[in-house]
Formats: C-alpha cells, sequence, structure tokens
C-alpha cells in the first residue's frame, strides 16, 4: 500500500501545518492491522516547508497510543 498526499497532480503541492507549532499531527487509518515498512517525507516544491522531525504513534483501538522507537 503506498499513500501519497500530493495536490496539485503536478507533484508540487503537499500538507503543510496551518502554524509553526509542535502539536500538528496526520491520523491515518488502515482499516486492519497492518506492517509498515518503510515512511518517506518531502519538503513542498519550490518553497522553505518540510518536516525535520517526527514522532510515530499506533493504536489498535484509536484511544491508547503507543509511540514506536
Amino acid at each position: 500500500m503506498t499513500i501519497i498526499f500530493c495536490y496539485p497532480p503536478t507533484g508540487d503541492g503537499g500538507w503543510s501545518a496551518s502554524r509553526d507549532d509542535f502539536s500538528q499531527y496526520l491520523t491515518f487509518d488502515l482499516m486492519d492491522r497492518s506492517r509498515i515498512t518503510a515512511i518517506a517525507t518531502q519538503g513542498r516544491f519550490n518553497s522553505d516547508e518540510w518536516v525535520k522531525e517526527y514522532n510515530i504513534q499506533f493504536s489498535d483501538n484509536r484511544w491508547q497510543w503507543r509511540t514506536y522507537s
């Protein structure tokens, strides 16, 4: 499974937080237990917007989250 967030379809867009703070997050519901083998991020084309670090958390029930390490 590959999830790509890119708008417009030309490839020069992307998601970014509306504010520069540490409480922004994305959530993905894969519906079933899944094995994730890679996560890749990239900056927005022609802009000074990119992720410098992030935490990965997972949950089986959407309420109790554990940090992957």
